[in-house]
């Protein structure tokens, strides 16, 4: 027997073996790895975050997020439903600031927010799709369009610069607004008129005494001396 006929049959078991791992590779379904909604890179992740905001160890203000993501040797924090109060110089909580999204910078202090809200508590509103708060300088600002309000004013513009008070505004560019009139619209009361006073009726009056007329004092008169005769030689 002759070795062809050795090598044919091992010949066609090994391409029938090639084709069937092909088919297994080719029905195989790739696995694709999916990504982490979470961040991976990051050095921590808290649900949840309440973060002190101090300035000279006096605690200034609060930051809290549902999510935080921590970057850069946690220097750096990316956060999901921001919230952040600024409290005045006697500890109270003086404006809250809510954003969809949010940053803050541990080395610079500023934390910016996306699709903010500010509020204070005497009743101002600030409302843009983008706002930084610098806190090193204690200022609030923006670069794109916004909406204030206040008691009596309303106000737009694009870019803006503020205290967190929303107390000291400039606008930088295309300025619109005015004021508002107060429910009701504007009084219309009479103005006062001076009123006059009261007339005494005369039986009403007091009665002064009259003063006596001067006297006249009567002339004096003088008798002239007598006359002196003459004496006879």
């Amino acid at each position: 027997m002759s070795t062809s006929m050795y090598a044919r049959p091992l010949i066609l078991l090994l391409a029938a073996t090639l084709g069937a791992a092909a088919c297994k590779d080719k029905n195989t379904p790739t696995l694709v790895a999916k990504r982490s909604a979470l961040g991976d890179s990051a050095d921590q992740v808290i649900f949840g975050l309440v973060h002190a905001l101090t300035a000279g160890g006096i605690r200034r203000g609060e930051l809290r997020a549902d999510t935080a993501f921590f970057y850069d040797d946690m220097q750096r924090i990316e956060m999901r439903k921001v919230t952040a109060y600024s409290f005045d110089r006697s500890g109270a909580k003086a404006a809250t600031m809510t954003g969809d999204r949010g940053n803050y910078d541990l080395r610079t202090q500023k934390i910016e927010g996306s699709n903010v809200v500010l509020s204070t508590v005497d009743g101002r509103t600030l409302k843009s799709p983008h706002l930084v708060w610098d806190r090193g300088l204690n200022q609030v600002t923006s670069d794109t369009t916004f909406s204030f309000t206040s008691p009596g004013r309303n106000m737009s513009g694009v870019g803006f610069r503020s205290d967190p008070q929303l107390r000291n505004f400039s606008v930088l560019s295309q300025a619109r607004g005015g004021s508002v009139l107060p429910a009701g619209g504007l009084s219309s009361k009479k103005p006062a008129t001076p009123s006059t006073p009261p007339v005494t009726p005369p039986s009403a009056q007091p009665t002064t005494p009259s003063a006596a007329p001067p006297t006249t004092p009567a002339p004096t008169t003088t008798a002239p001396p007598p006359a002196v005769q003459p004496k006879k030689p």
